[in-house]
């Protein structure tokens, strides 16, 4: 599944605990075999500055999509201006996110 986030510029780096830039390719570990794989990133610059970053999210068979959805949100989505998922523009409210990434993984399955 490839996700976006638009998030603040300083908000991306405080989120994933990693100082410095962030490269392609860099993977960020999460809970019970999460993998988020960092395949773009694009700073838009503009008075609101802000980072679009795109990620490949993969997980293990065995874990359930409400516990990837529960991590991604905590880690970026509550943060983010705008979210989406396979180029699709999501809503950007705990229940919609959750929703279409438990959706997507039961898909992928």
């Amino acid at each position: 599944m490839r996700i976006q986030f638009e998030l603040d510029y300083g908000s991306v780096f405080d989120l994933l605990g990693e100082p410095g830039m962030i490269h392609c390719g860099q993977v960020f570990s999460g809970p019970e075999g999460i993998e988020l794989v960092c395949d773009n990133v694009m700073e838009k610059r503009a008075a609101d500055a802000s980072v679009l970053v795109d990620f490949v999210v993969t997980a293990t068979g065995t874990v359930a999509g409400g516990i990837v959805a529960n991590w991604l949100w905590g880690k970026l989505g509550c943060r983010a201006r705008r979210v989406s998922i396979d180029r699709i523009e999501i809503e950007s409210s705990e229940s919609g996110f959750k929703k279409v990434v438990i959706e997507k993984l039961k898909f992928e399955e």
